[in-house]
């Protein structure tokens, strides 16, 4: 699928991106994956770039130029390797995001985690729940009403209600990389102590 692109990202050196701040519980799991702490920095990597993903494929569903989000990315220290992402992600065929970031993700933990799909399936739900919490994020901090997040991750299920609730729940919109704690949270349940 995208693993040209991957292996490419990786090659340059971009390293995992830092996290910080809203509490989430990890989703159930049949058995803890026991990630040891260089599988959860790649695959905090492989998270980053399936967020983008999402992002870009939105763009596209919308029916954005490319320019679009290379624009939107163009001040971003990664922008380069966005700007890639955005090349491949416009060649390829997207029917949804949050279907396309989840098979990126897929992808990117097996060859770039080396962590094997049946492995990395607790992972790609707390890459989902990061979602989430970023869309509310950037909905509360554009003044959008919670109903507005609620129906669109209506299907996702409980976690994701529990999320959006915790980002609009203080009386200011959280900061901008709050998101991020709740893949911090998350993946703290499935990894190695």
């Amino acid at each position: 699928m995208k693993t040209a692109l991957l292996s490419a990202l990786m090659s340059i050196g971009i390293a995992a991106t830092a996290f910080a701040a809203a509490p989430t519980t990890a989703p159930a799991a049949a058995s803890n994956p026991g990630y040891t702490p260089a599988e959860t920095k790649q695959l905090s990597y492989c998270m980053w770039l399936s967020s983008a993903a999402y992002v870009i494929a939105g763009y596209k569903l919308h029916g954005d130029p490319a320019s679009t989000p290379k624009k939107f990315y163009l001040s971003d220290p990664q922008s380069p390797v966005l700007s890639k992402l955005v090349d491949t992600i416009y060649a390829d065929q997207v029917t949804d995001a949050w279907n396309y970031a989840g098979d990126f993700y897929r992808d990117c933990a097996e060859n770039v985690a080396q962590v094997p799909p049946q492995r990395s399936g607790p992972s790609g739900a707390c890459m989902h729940a990061t979602l989430v919490a970023a869309t509310a994020r950037t909905a509360r901090a554009n003044g959008e009403a919670k109903a507005k997040v609620d129906a669109l991750y209506a299907s996702k299920g409980p976690m994701a209600e529990k999320i959006i609730n915790q980002i609009y729940a203080p009386k200011e919109p959280p900061a901008q990389g709050t998101e991020l704690q709740t893949w911090s949270d998350c993946m703290a349940a499935f990894s190695k102590p």
